[in-house]
């Protein structure tokens, strides 16, 4: 019985001593993993630990050959009790070692945020510039043909005035009076041209600085029409054009400036006229509108407001000009080789309605021809509203 327990003793003791070298061989992988590691030093105090673990077994061994039970005991409790601690020493360096990895893990995870986090920062600072080299080349170009469109401009009437005057002096001793009142008027004509550009670009610059003031007050919007339509009235009657006011039963009371209202009507009905047929005809109207309260564009609440609308009998403007005649230096292609003008005019009517708070805008009649629309608030607001409509 005996040698049975001895024998079953010896084969248990050697398969832990194979397990224990097996785990040696592993411990030993995990220390090279964790070179440097800080956790390092615990994993070789463990190594060292299997290692003497793995000799009592081979002492066990010995025993249990050797017959010498008593010992055998003895070494066996210590085998035992460092079994024991090494279990312990396992559990807690993996603990260690779990929570270091976690550490590390959630460091790591804060580094790629940040990492995130200023990528983003960078591409939406990349877009920013790229906007901003976009606005700066169009502003140049802007630049540019400003100044292209004033030097033709300029020029165009200054070489008049200069050529009519040089026929003047040329022929002044065989021209009779006719000749030199046809030179005289041309010179006027031009002068007169020149004068309408430099005002326009006083104007304009007036209005874009901020430095225009208002006499902002509640009238009535009949009374600017009626004042332009009588200044008009011979000029459109020379070119059998009918000017006609459509009466309103709505409110027509808004807060503007008189002078700076007549300004804007002056502009569009006399575009109107150069524009429209012989024999055609100008319509004004009004209609109720309303106005978003804020300055942007989706602010839902409104006020009251009333819009003017002139429709000529002309030339309908391209769908993709609509917008763009209220830039600067800029006419309708469909027009703009029938009359002159200095492309100014509407530009300084955008300008003046968006300092009231207003909308203004072209489009094509059903009917045909184009009409214009300019909203004013009838209740008094603050600040400029934006072009984002």
């Amino acid at each position: 019985m005996d040698g049975i327990s001895n024998i079953f003793s010896a084969v248990c003791v050697a398969i832990g001593a194979v397990i224990m070298l097996r785990s040696i061989l592993g411990t030993r992988h995990v220390l090279q993993l964790l070179q440097g590691e800080k956790r390092a030093p615990y994993w070789k105090a463990l190594l060292y630990l299997m290692i003497f673990f793995l000799l009592g077994y081979l002492g066990v061994l010995i025993l249990i050959a050797s017959g010498m039970s008593e010992w055998l005991l003895v070494l066996t409790g210590l085998v035992f009790f460092f079994g024991a601690l090494f279990v312990y020493l396992v559990v807690w360096i993996g603990q260690q070692t779990i929570a270091d990895l976690k550490q590390e893990i959630t460091e790591r995870k804060k580094v790629e945020m940040q990492l995130q986090e200023h990528r983003s920062n960078l591409e939406q600072q990349n877009e920013m510039l790229i906007v901003a080299k976009q606005k700066a080349e169009e502003a140049s170009v802007a630049k540019s043909e400003f100044l292209a469109n004033m030097s033709h401009e300029l020029r165009t009437p200054l070489t008049g005035i200069i050529g009519f005057a040089n026929r003047g002096i040329a022929n002044i001793e065989v021209s009779d009076k006719n000749k030199f009142n046809k030179y005289f008027r041309r010179v006027r004509e031009n002068g007169e041209r020149l004068l309408e550009l430099l005002n326009d670009i006083l104007d304009l610059s007036k209005l874009q600085s901020g430095k225009t003031n208002y006499q902002m007050s509640l009238c009535n919007l009949m009374e600017p029409v009626e004042l332009v339509i009588r200044e008009l009235e011979g000029l459109a009657k020379e070119q059998s054009i009918h000017l006609k006011v459509i009466p309103s039963s709505h409110d027509l009371s808004a807060h503007f400036d008189k002078n700076k209202i007549n300004q804007v009507l002056r502009n569009i009905i006399h575009n109107a006229i150069k524009f429209t047929p012989s024999d055609g005809k100008i319509t004004i109207s009004f209609a109720p509108s309303t106005l978003p309260k804020g300055k942007r564009k989706e602010d839902k609440q409104t006020l009251p407001a009333v819009t003017v609308t002139i429709h000529n009998e002309g030339e309908n403007i391209p769908e993709q000009e609509l917008e763009s005649i209220f830039d600067k230096f800029t006419q309708s292609s469909a027009t703009k080789t029938t009359a002159g003008g200095t492309g100014l005019g509407l530009s300084i009517c955008q300008e003046i309605i968006l300092e009231h708070r207003g909308q203004i805008w072209a489009e094509n009649s059903t009917a045909g021809g184009p009409q214009f629309h300019f909203t004013l608030p009838q209740t008094h607001l603050d600040g400029r509203l934006s072009l984002s409509f």
